[in-house]
C-alpha cells in the first residue's frame, strides 16, 4: 500500500471534510427541527437550511481553508469566487422575501395551534434563527472572494494558504 504522507495529508483533509459535513447536517436538523415539528405550512424552509449551510461551510473555508482540500486548489478557489458572487445575490433576495413575507403576515399564524405564548415563542425563534444564519451568510460570503484572492496570492508568491 502506498501512503506517502502527502498521501494521508490528503485522506485527512477529505475525512475532516466529512465530518464538518456530517456536523453541518446535525446541525441543520437541530436549528430546524422545532420550526419543522410545530411550524404549520412554514415557508422559507429549504432556504432556512440552505442559509445554515452556506453559512457554516463559508465561515469554515475563510478561518480553516488551510485544513480543506480547496488549500492549493486555485481553480476551485477562481471558481468559488464567481459562486459565491451569485450565491450572495441570491441570498440577498431571499432575506429581501423574507423581510417583506414578516411584514405582512410575520411567522405567529404558522403556530396558532401551540397557544398565545407558545405560538410567540415559536414565531421569535424562526425569525431570529432565519435571521441570524441569512444575514452571517450574507456576512461571509461578501468576505468569501476576498479570502479566496488572498489565498491564491499565497500559493503563488509564498507557498503558503
Amino acid at each position: 500500500m502506498n501512503t506517502t504522507p502527502e498521501r494521508m495529508t490528503k485522506k485527512l483533509k477529505w475525512q475532516l471534510e466529512g465530518v464538518w459535513w456530517v456536523f453541518t447536517l446535525v446541525l441543520v436538523v437541530g436549528m430546524m427541527y422545532p420550526v419543522w415539528r410545530h411550524g404549520r405550512d412554514f415557508p422559507f424552509l429549504w432556504q432556512n437550511a440552505l442559509f445554515i449551510v452556506l453559512f457554516v461551510t463559508t465561515v469554515r473555508y475563510i478561518f480553516l481553508l488551510k485544513y480543506t482540500f480547496l488549500a492549493k486548489a486555485e481553480k476551485w478557489k477562481i471558481g468559488l469566487i464567481f459562486v459565491s458572487m451569485l450565491l450572495l445575490a441570491f441570498t440577498y433576495r431571499e432575506w429581501a422575501d423574507f423581510r417583506a413575507y414578516l411584514r405582512a403576515d410575520g411567522f405567529a399564524p404558522h403556530f396558532e395551534h401551540l397557544g398565545m405564548n407558545r405560538m410567540f415563542a415559536m414565531a421569535r425563534y424562526a425569525r431570529n434563527e432565519l435571521l441570524f444564519f441569512t444575514t452571517g451568510s450574507m456576512i461571509a460570503l461578501l468576505l468569501f472572494p476576498f479570502r479566496m484572492v488572498v489565498s491564491i496570492w499565497r500559493v503563488r508568491n509564498r507557498g503558503t494558504v
